[in-house]
C-alpha cells in the first residue's frame, strides 16, 4: 500500500514552496537551515524527482529528522501531504540515482 512515483510527483506538485509550512515545524525551529525545513525537504525532492540532484545517505538523513507530528500539514493553505511525500521518499519509491 505504498506510493508510487506518480503520485508522488502530484503530491509535491500541489506544494508551492511559500514557506508558511517552516514557522510550525519543530525541526527547522531547531536547526534553523532551508534543507531542514518542510519546504526545503519538498524541494530537494522535488529536485531528486527531476532528475538534477542524485539520492544519498545525506539527503536521506535530512527527510528522515521529520517527526511526522503533521504540524506542517496543518500550516498548509495548499493542503501539501507533507506525511505521504516524506514517508513515499523514506520507503524507497523514488531510485533515480544519476550515476
Amino acid at each position: 500500500m505504498g506510493i508510487d512515483l506518480s503520485d508522488l510527483r502530484k503530491l509535491v506538485d500541489v506544494c508551492t514552496l511559500c514557506g508558511s509550512c517552516n514557522s510550525s515545524c519543530p525541526v527547522f525551529e531547531i536547526e534553523l537551515t532551508e534543507p531542514y525545513s518542510p519546504r526545503g525537504r519538498i524541494n530537494l525532492i522535488g529536485e531528486l524527482l527531476k532528475g538534477n540532484i542524485s539520492d544519498n545517505e545525506e539527503m536521506r538523513e535530512l527527510i528522515s529528522v521529520c517527526l511526522f507530528c503533521g504540524y506542517c500539514q496543518n500550516s498548509c493553505s495548499k493542503g501539501v501531504d507533507f506525511r505521504s511525500i516524506f514517508s513515499g521518499y523514506l520507503s524507497g519509491t523514488i531510485h533515480l540515482d544519476k550515476d
